[in-house]
């Protein structure tokens, strides 16, 4: 409970100290408190254990599921992890769907990960990519959702996700330790 709660009151905290009006404040922490309450129904169903990654991806991305591509092993994420992947997820498709690939009608989103290596060393590779869309260009100013995005995944120093503004669309890349994401008894 304390770890929601922390959650919660960080959402707020930096939605409400970005630049914005009240109204589109309020919007947007709505919308990012439906998508927590999502990956709690998730979490709920698995007695807090974790969730498949797929689901976790198809949830946050449902409105646009035709224009959506997944490849990747079957991996379930761990319960700790959920809620931090579910809100990458959800600022990743917010940000496509005001200002990326999926704002217009032809763009595409491709969601794909794998794992490198089969021990202990294992590395989950994860790569957002968006396509078709508007000339991408990158934010003036860094705000909640731009810092969610380079330190969400893991405090590992040895992980530093990349963000991309190519011309041709947006690109987000992780590689973090498999297990510091999957549970170690459902990868593979």
């Amino acid at each position: 409970m304390k770890n929601i709660l922390a959650v919660v009151q960080s959402i707020v905290m930096r939605t409400l100290a970005d630049e914005r009006s009240p109204r589109e404040a309020r919007d947007i922490l709505v919308e990012r408190l439906h998508a927590l309450g999502r990956v709690h129904e998730h979490l709920i169903h698995t007695d807090w254990r974790g969730a498949p990654i797929r689901e976790i991806i198809r949830a946050e991305l449902e409105p646009f599921s035709a224009r959506v591509q997944l490849d990747g092993p079957e991996l379930v994420v761990d319960g700790k992890m959920v809620q931090t992947l579910a809100l990458v997820l959800h600022e990743l498709a917010t940000n496509a769907a005001k200002y990326g690939s999926l704002s217009g009608e032809k763009g595409t989103v491709s969601i794909t990960w794998s794992v490198q290596g089969s021990d202990a060393k294992s590395r989950l590779r994860f790569k957002w990519e968006e396509r078709d869309g508007p000339t991408v260009k990158s934010p003036l100013r860094k705000g909640f959702g731009t810092a969610l995005l380079e330190s969400a995944i893991t405090a590992d120093p040895d992980v530093k996700p990349c963000l991309s503004y190519e011309p041709n669309g947006f690109v987000y890349e992780f590689e973090a330790p498999l297990d510091a994401i999957v549970r170690a008894e459902w990868s593979h």
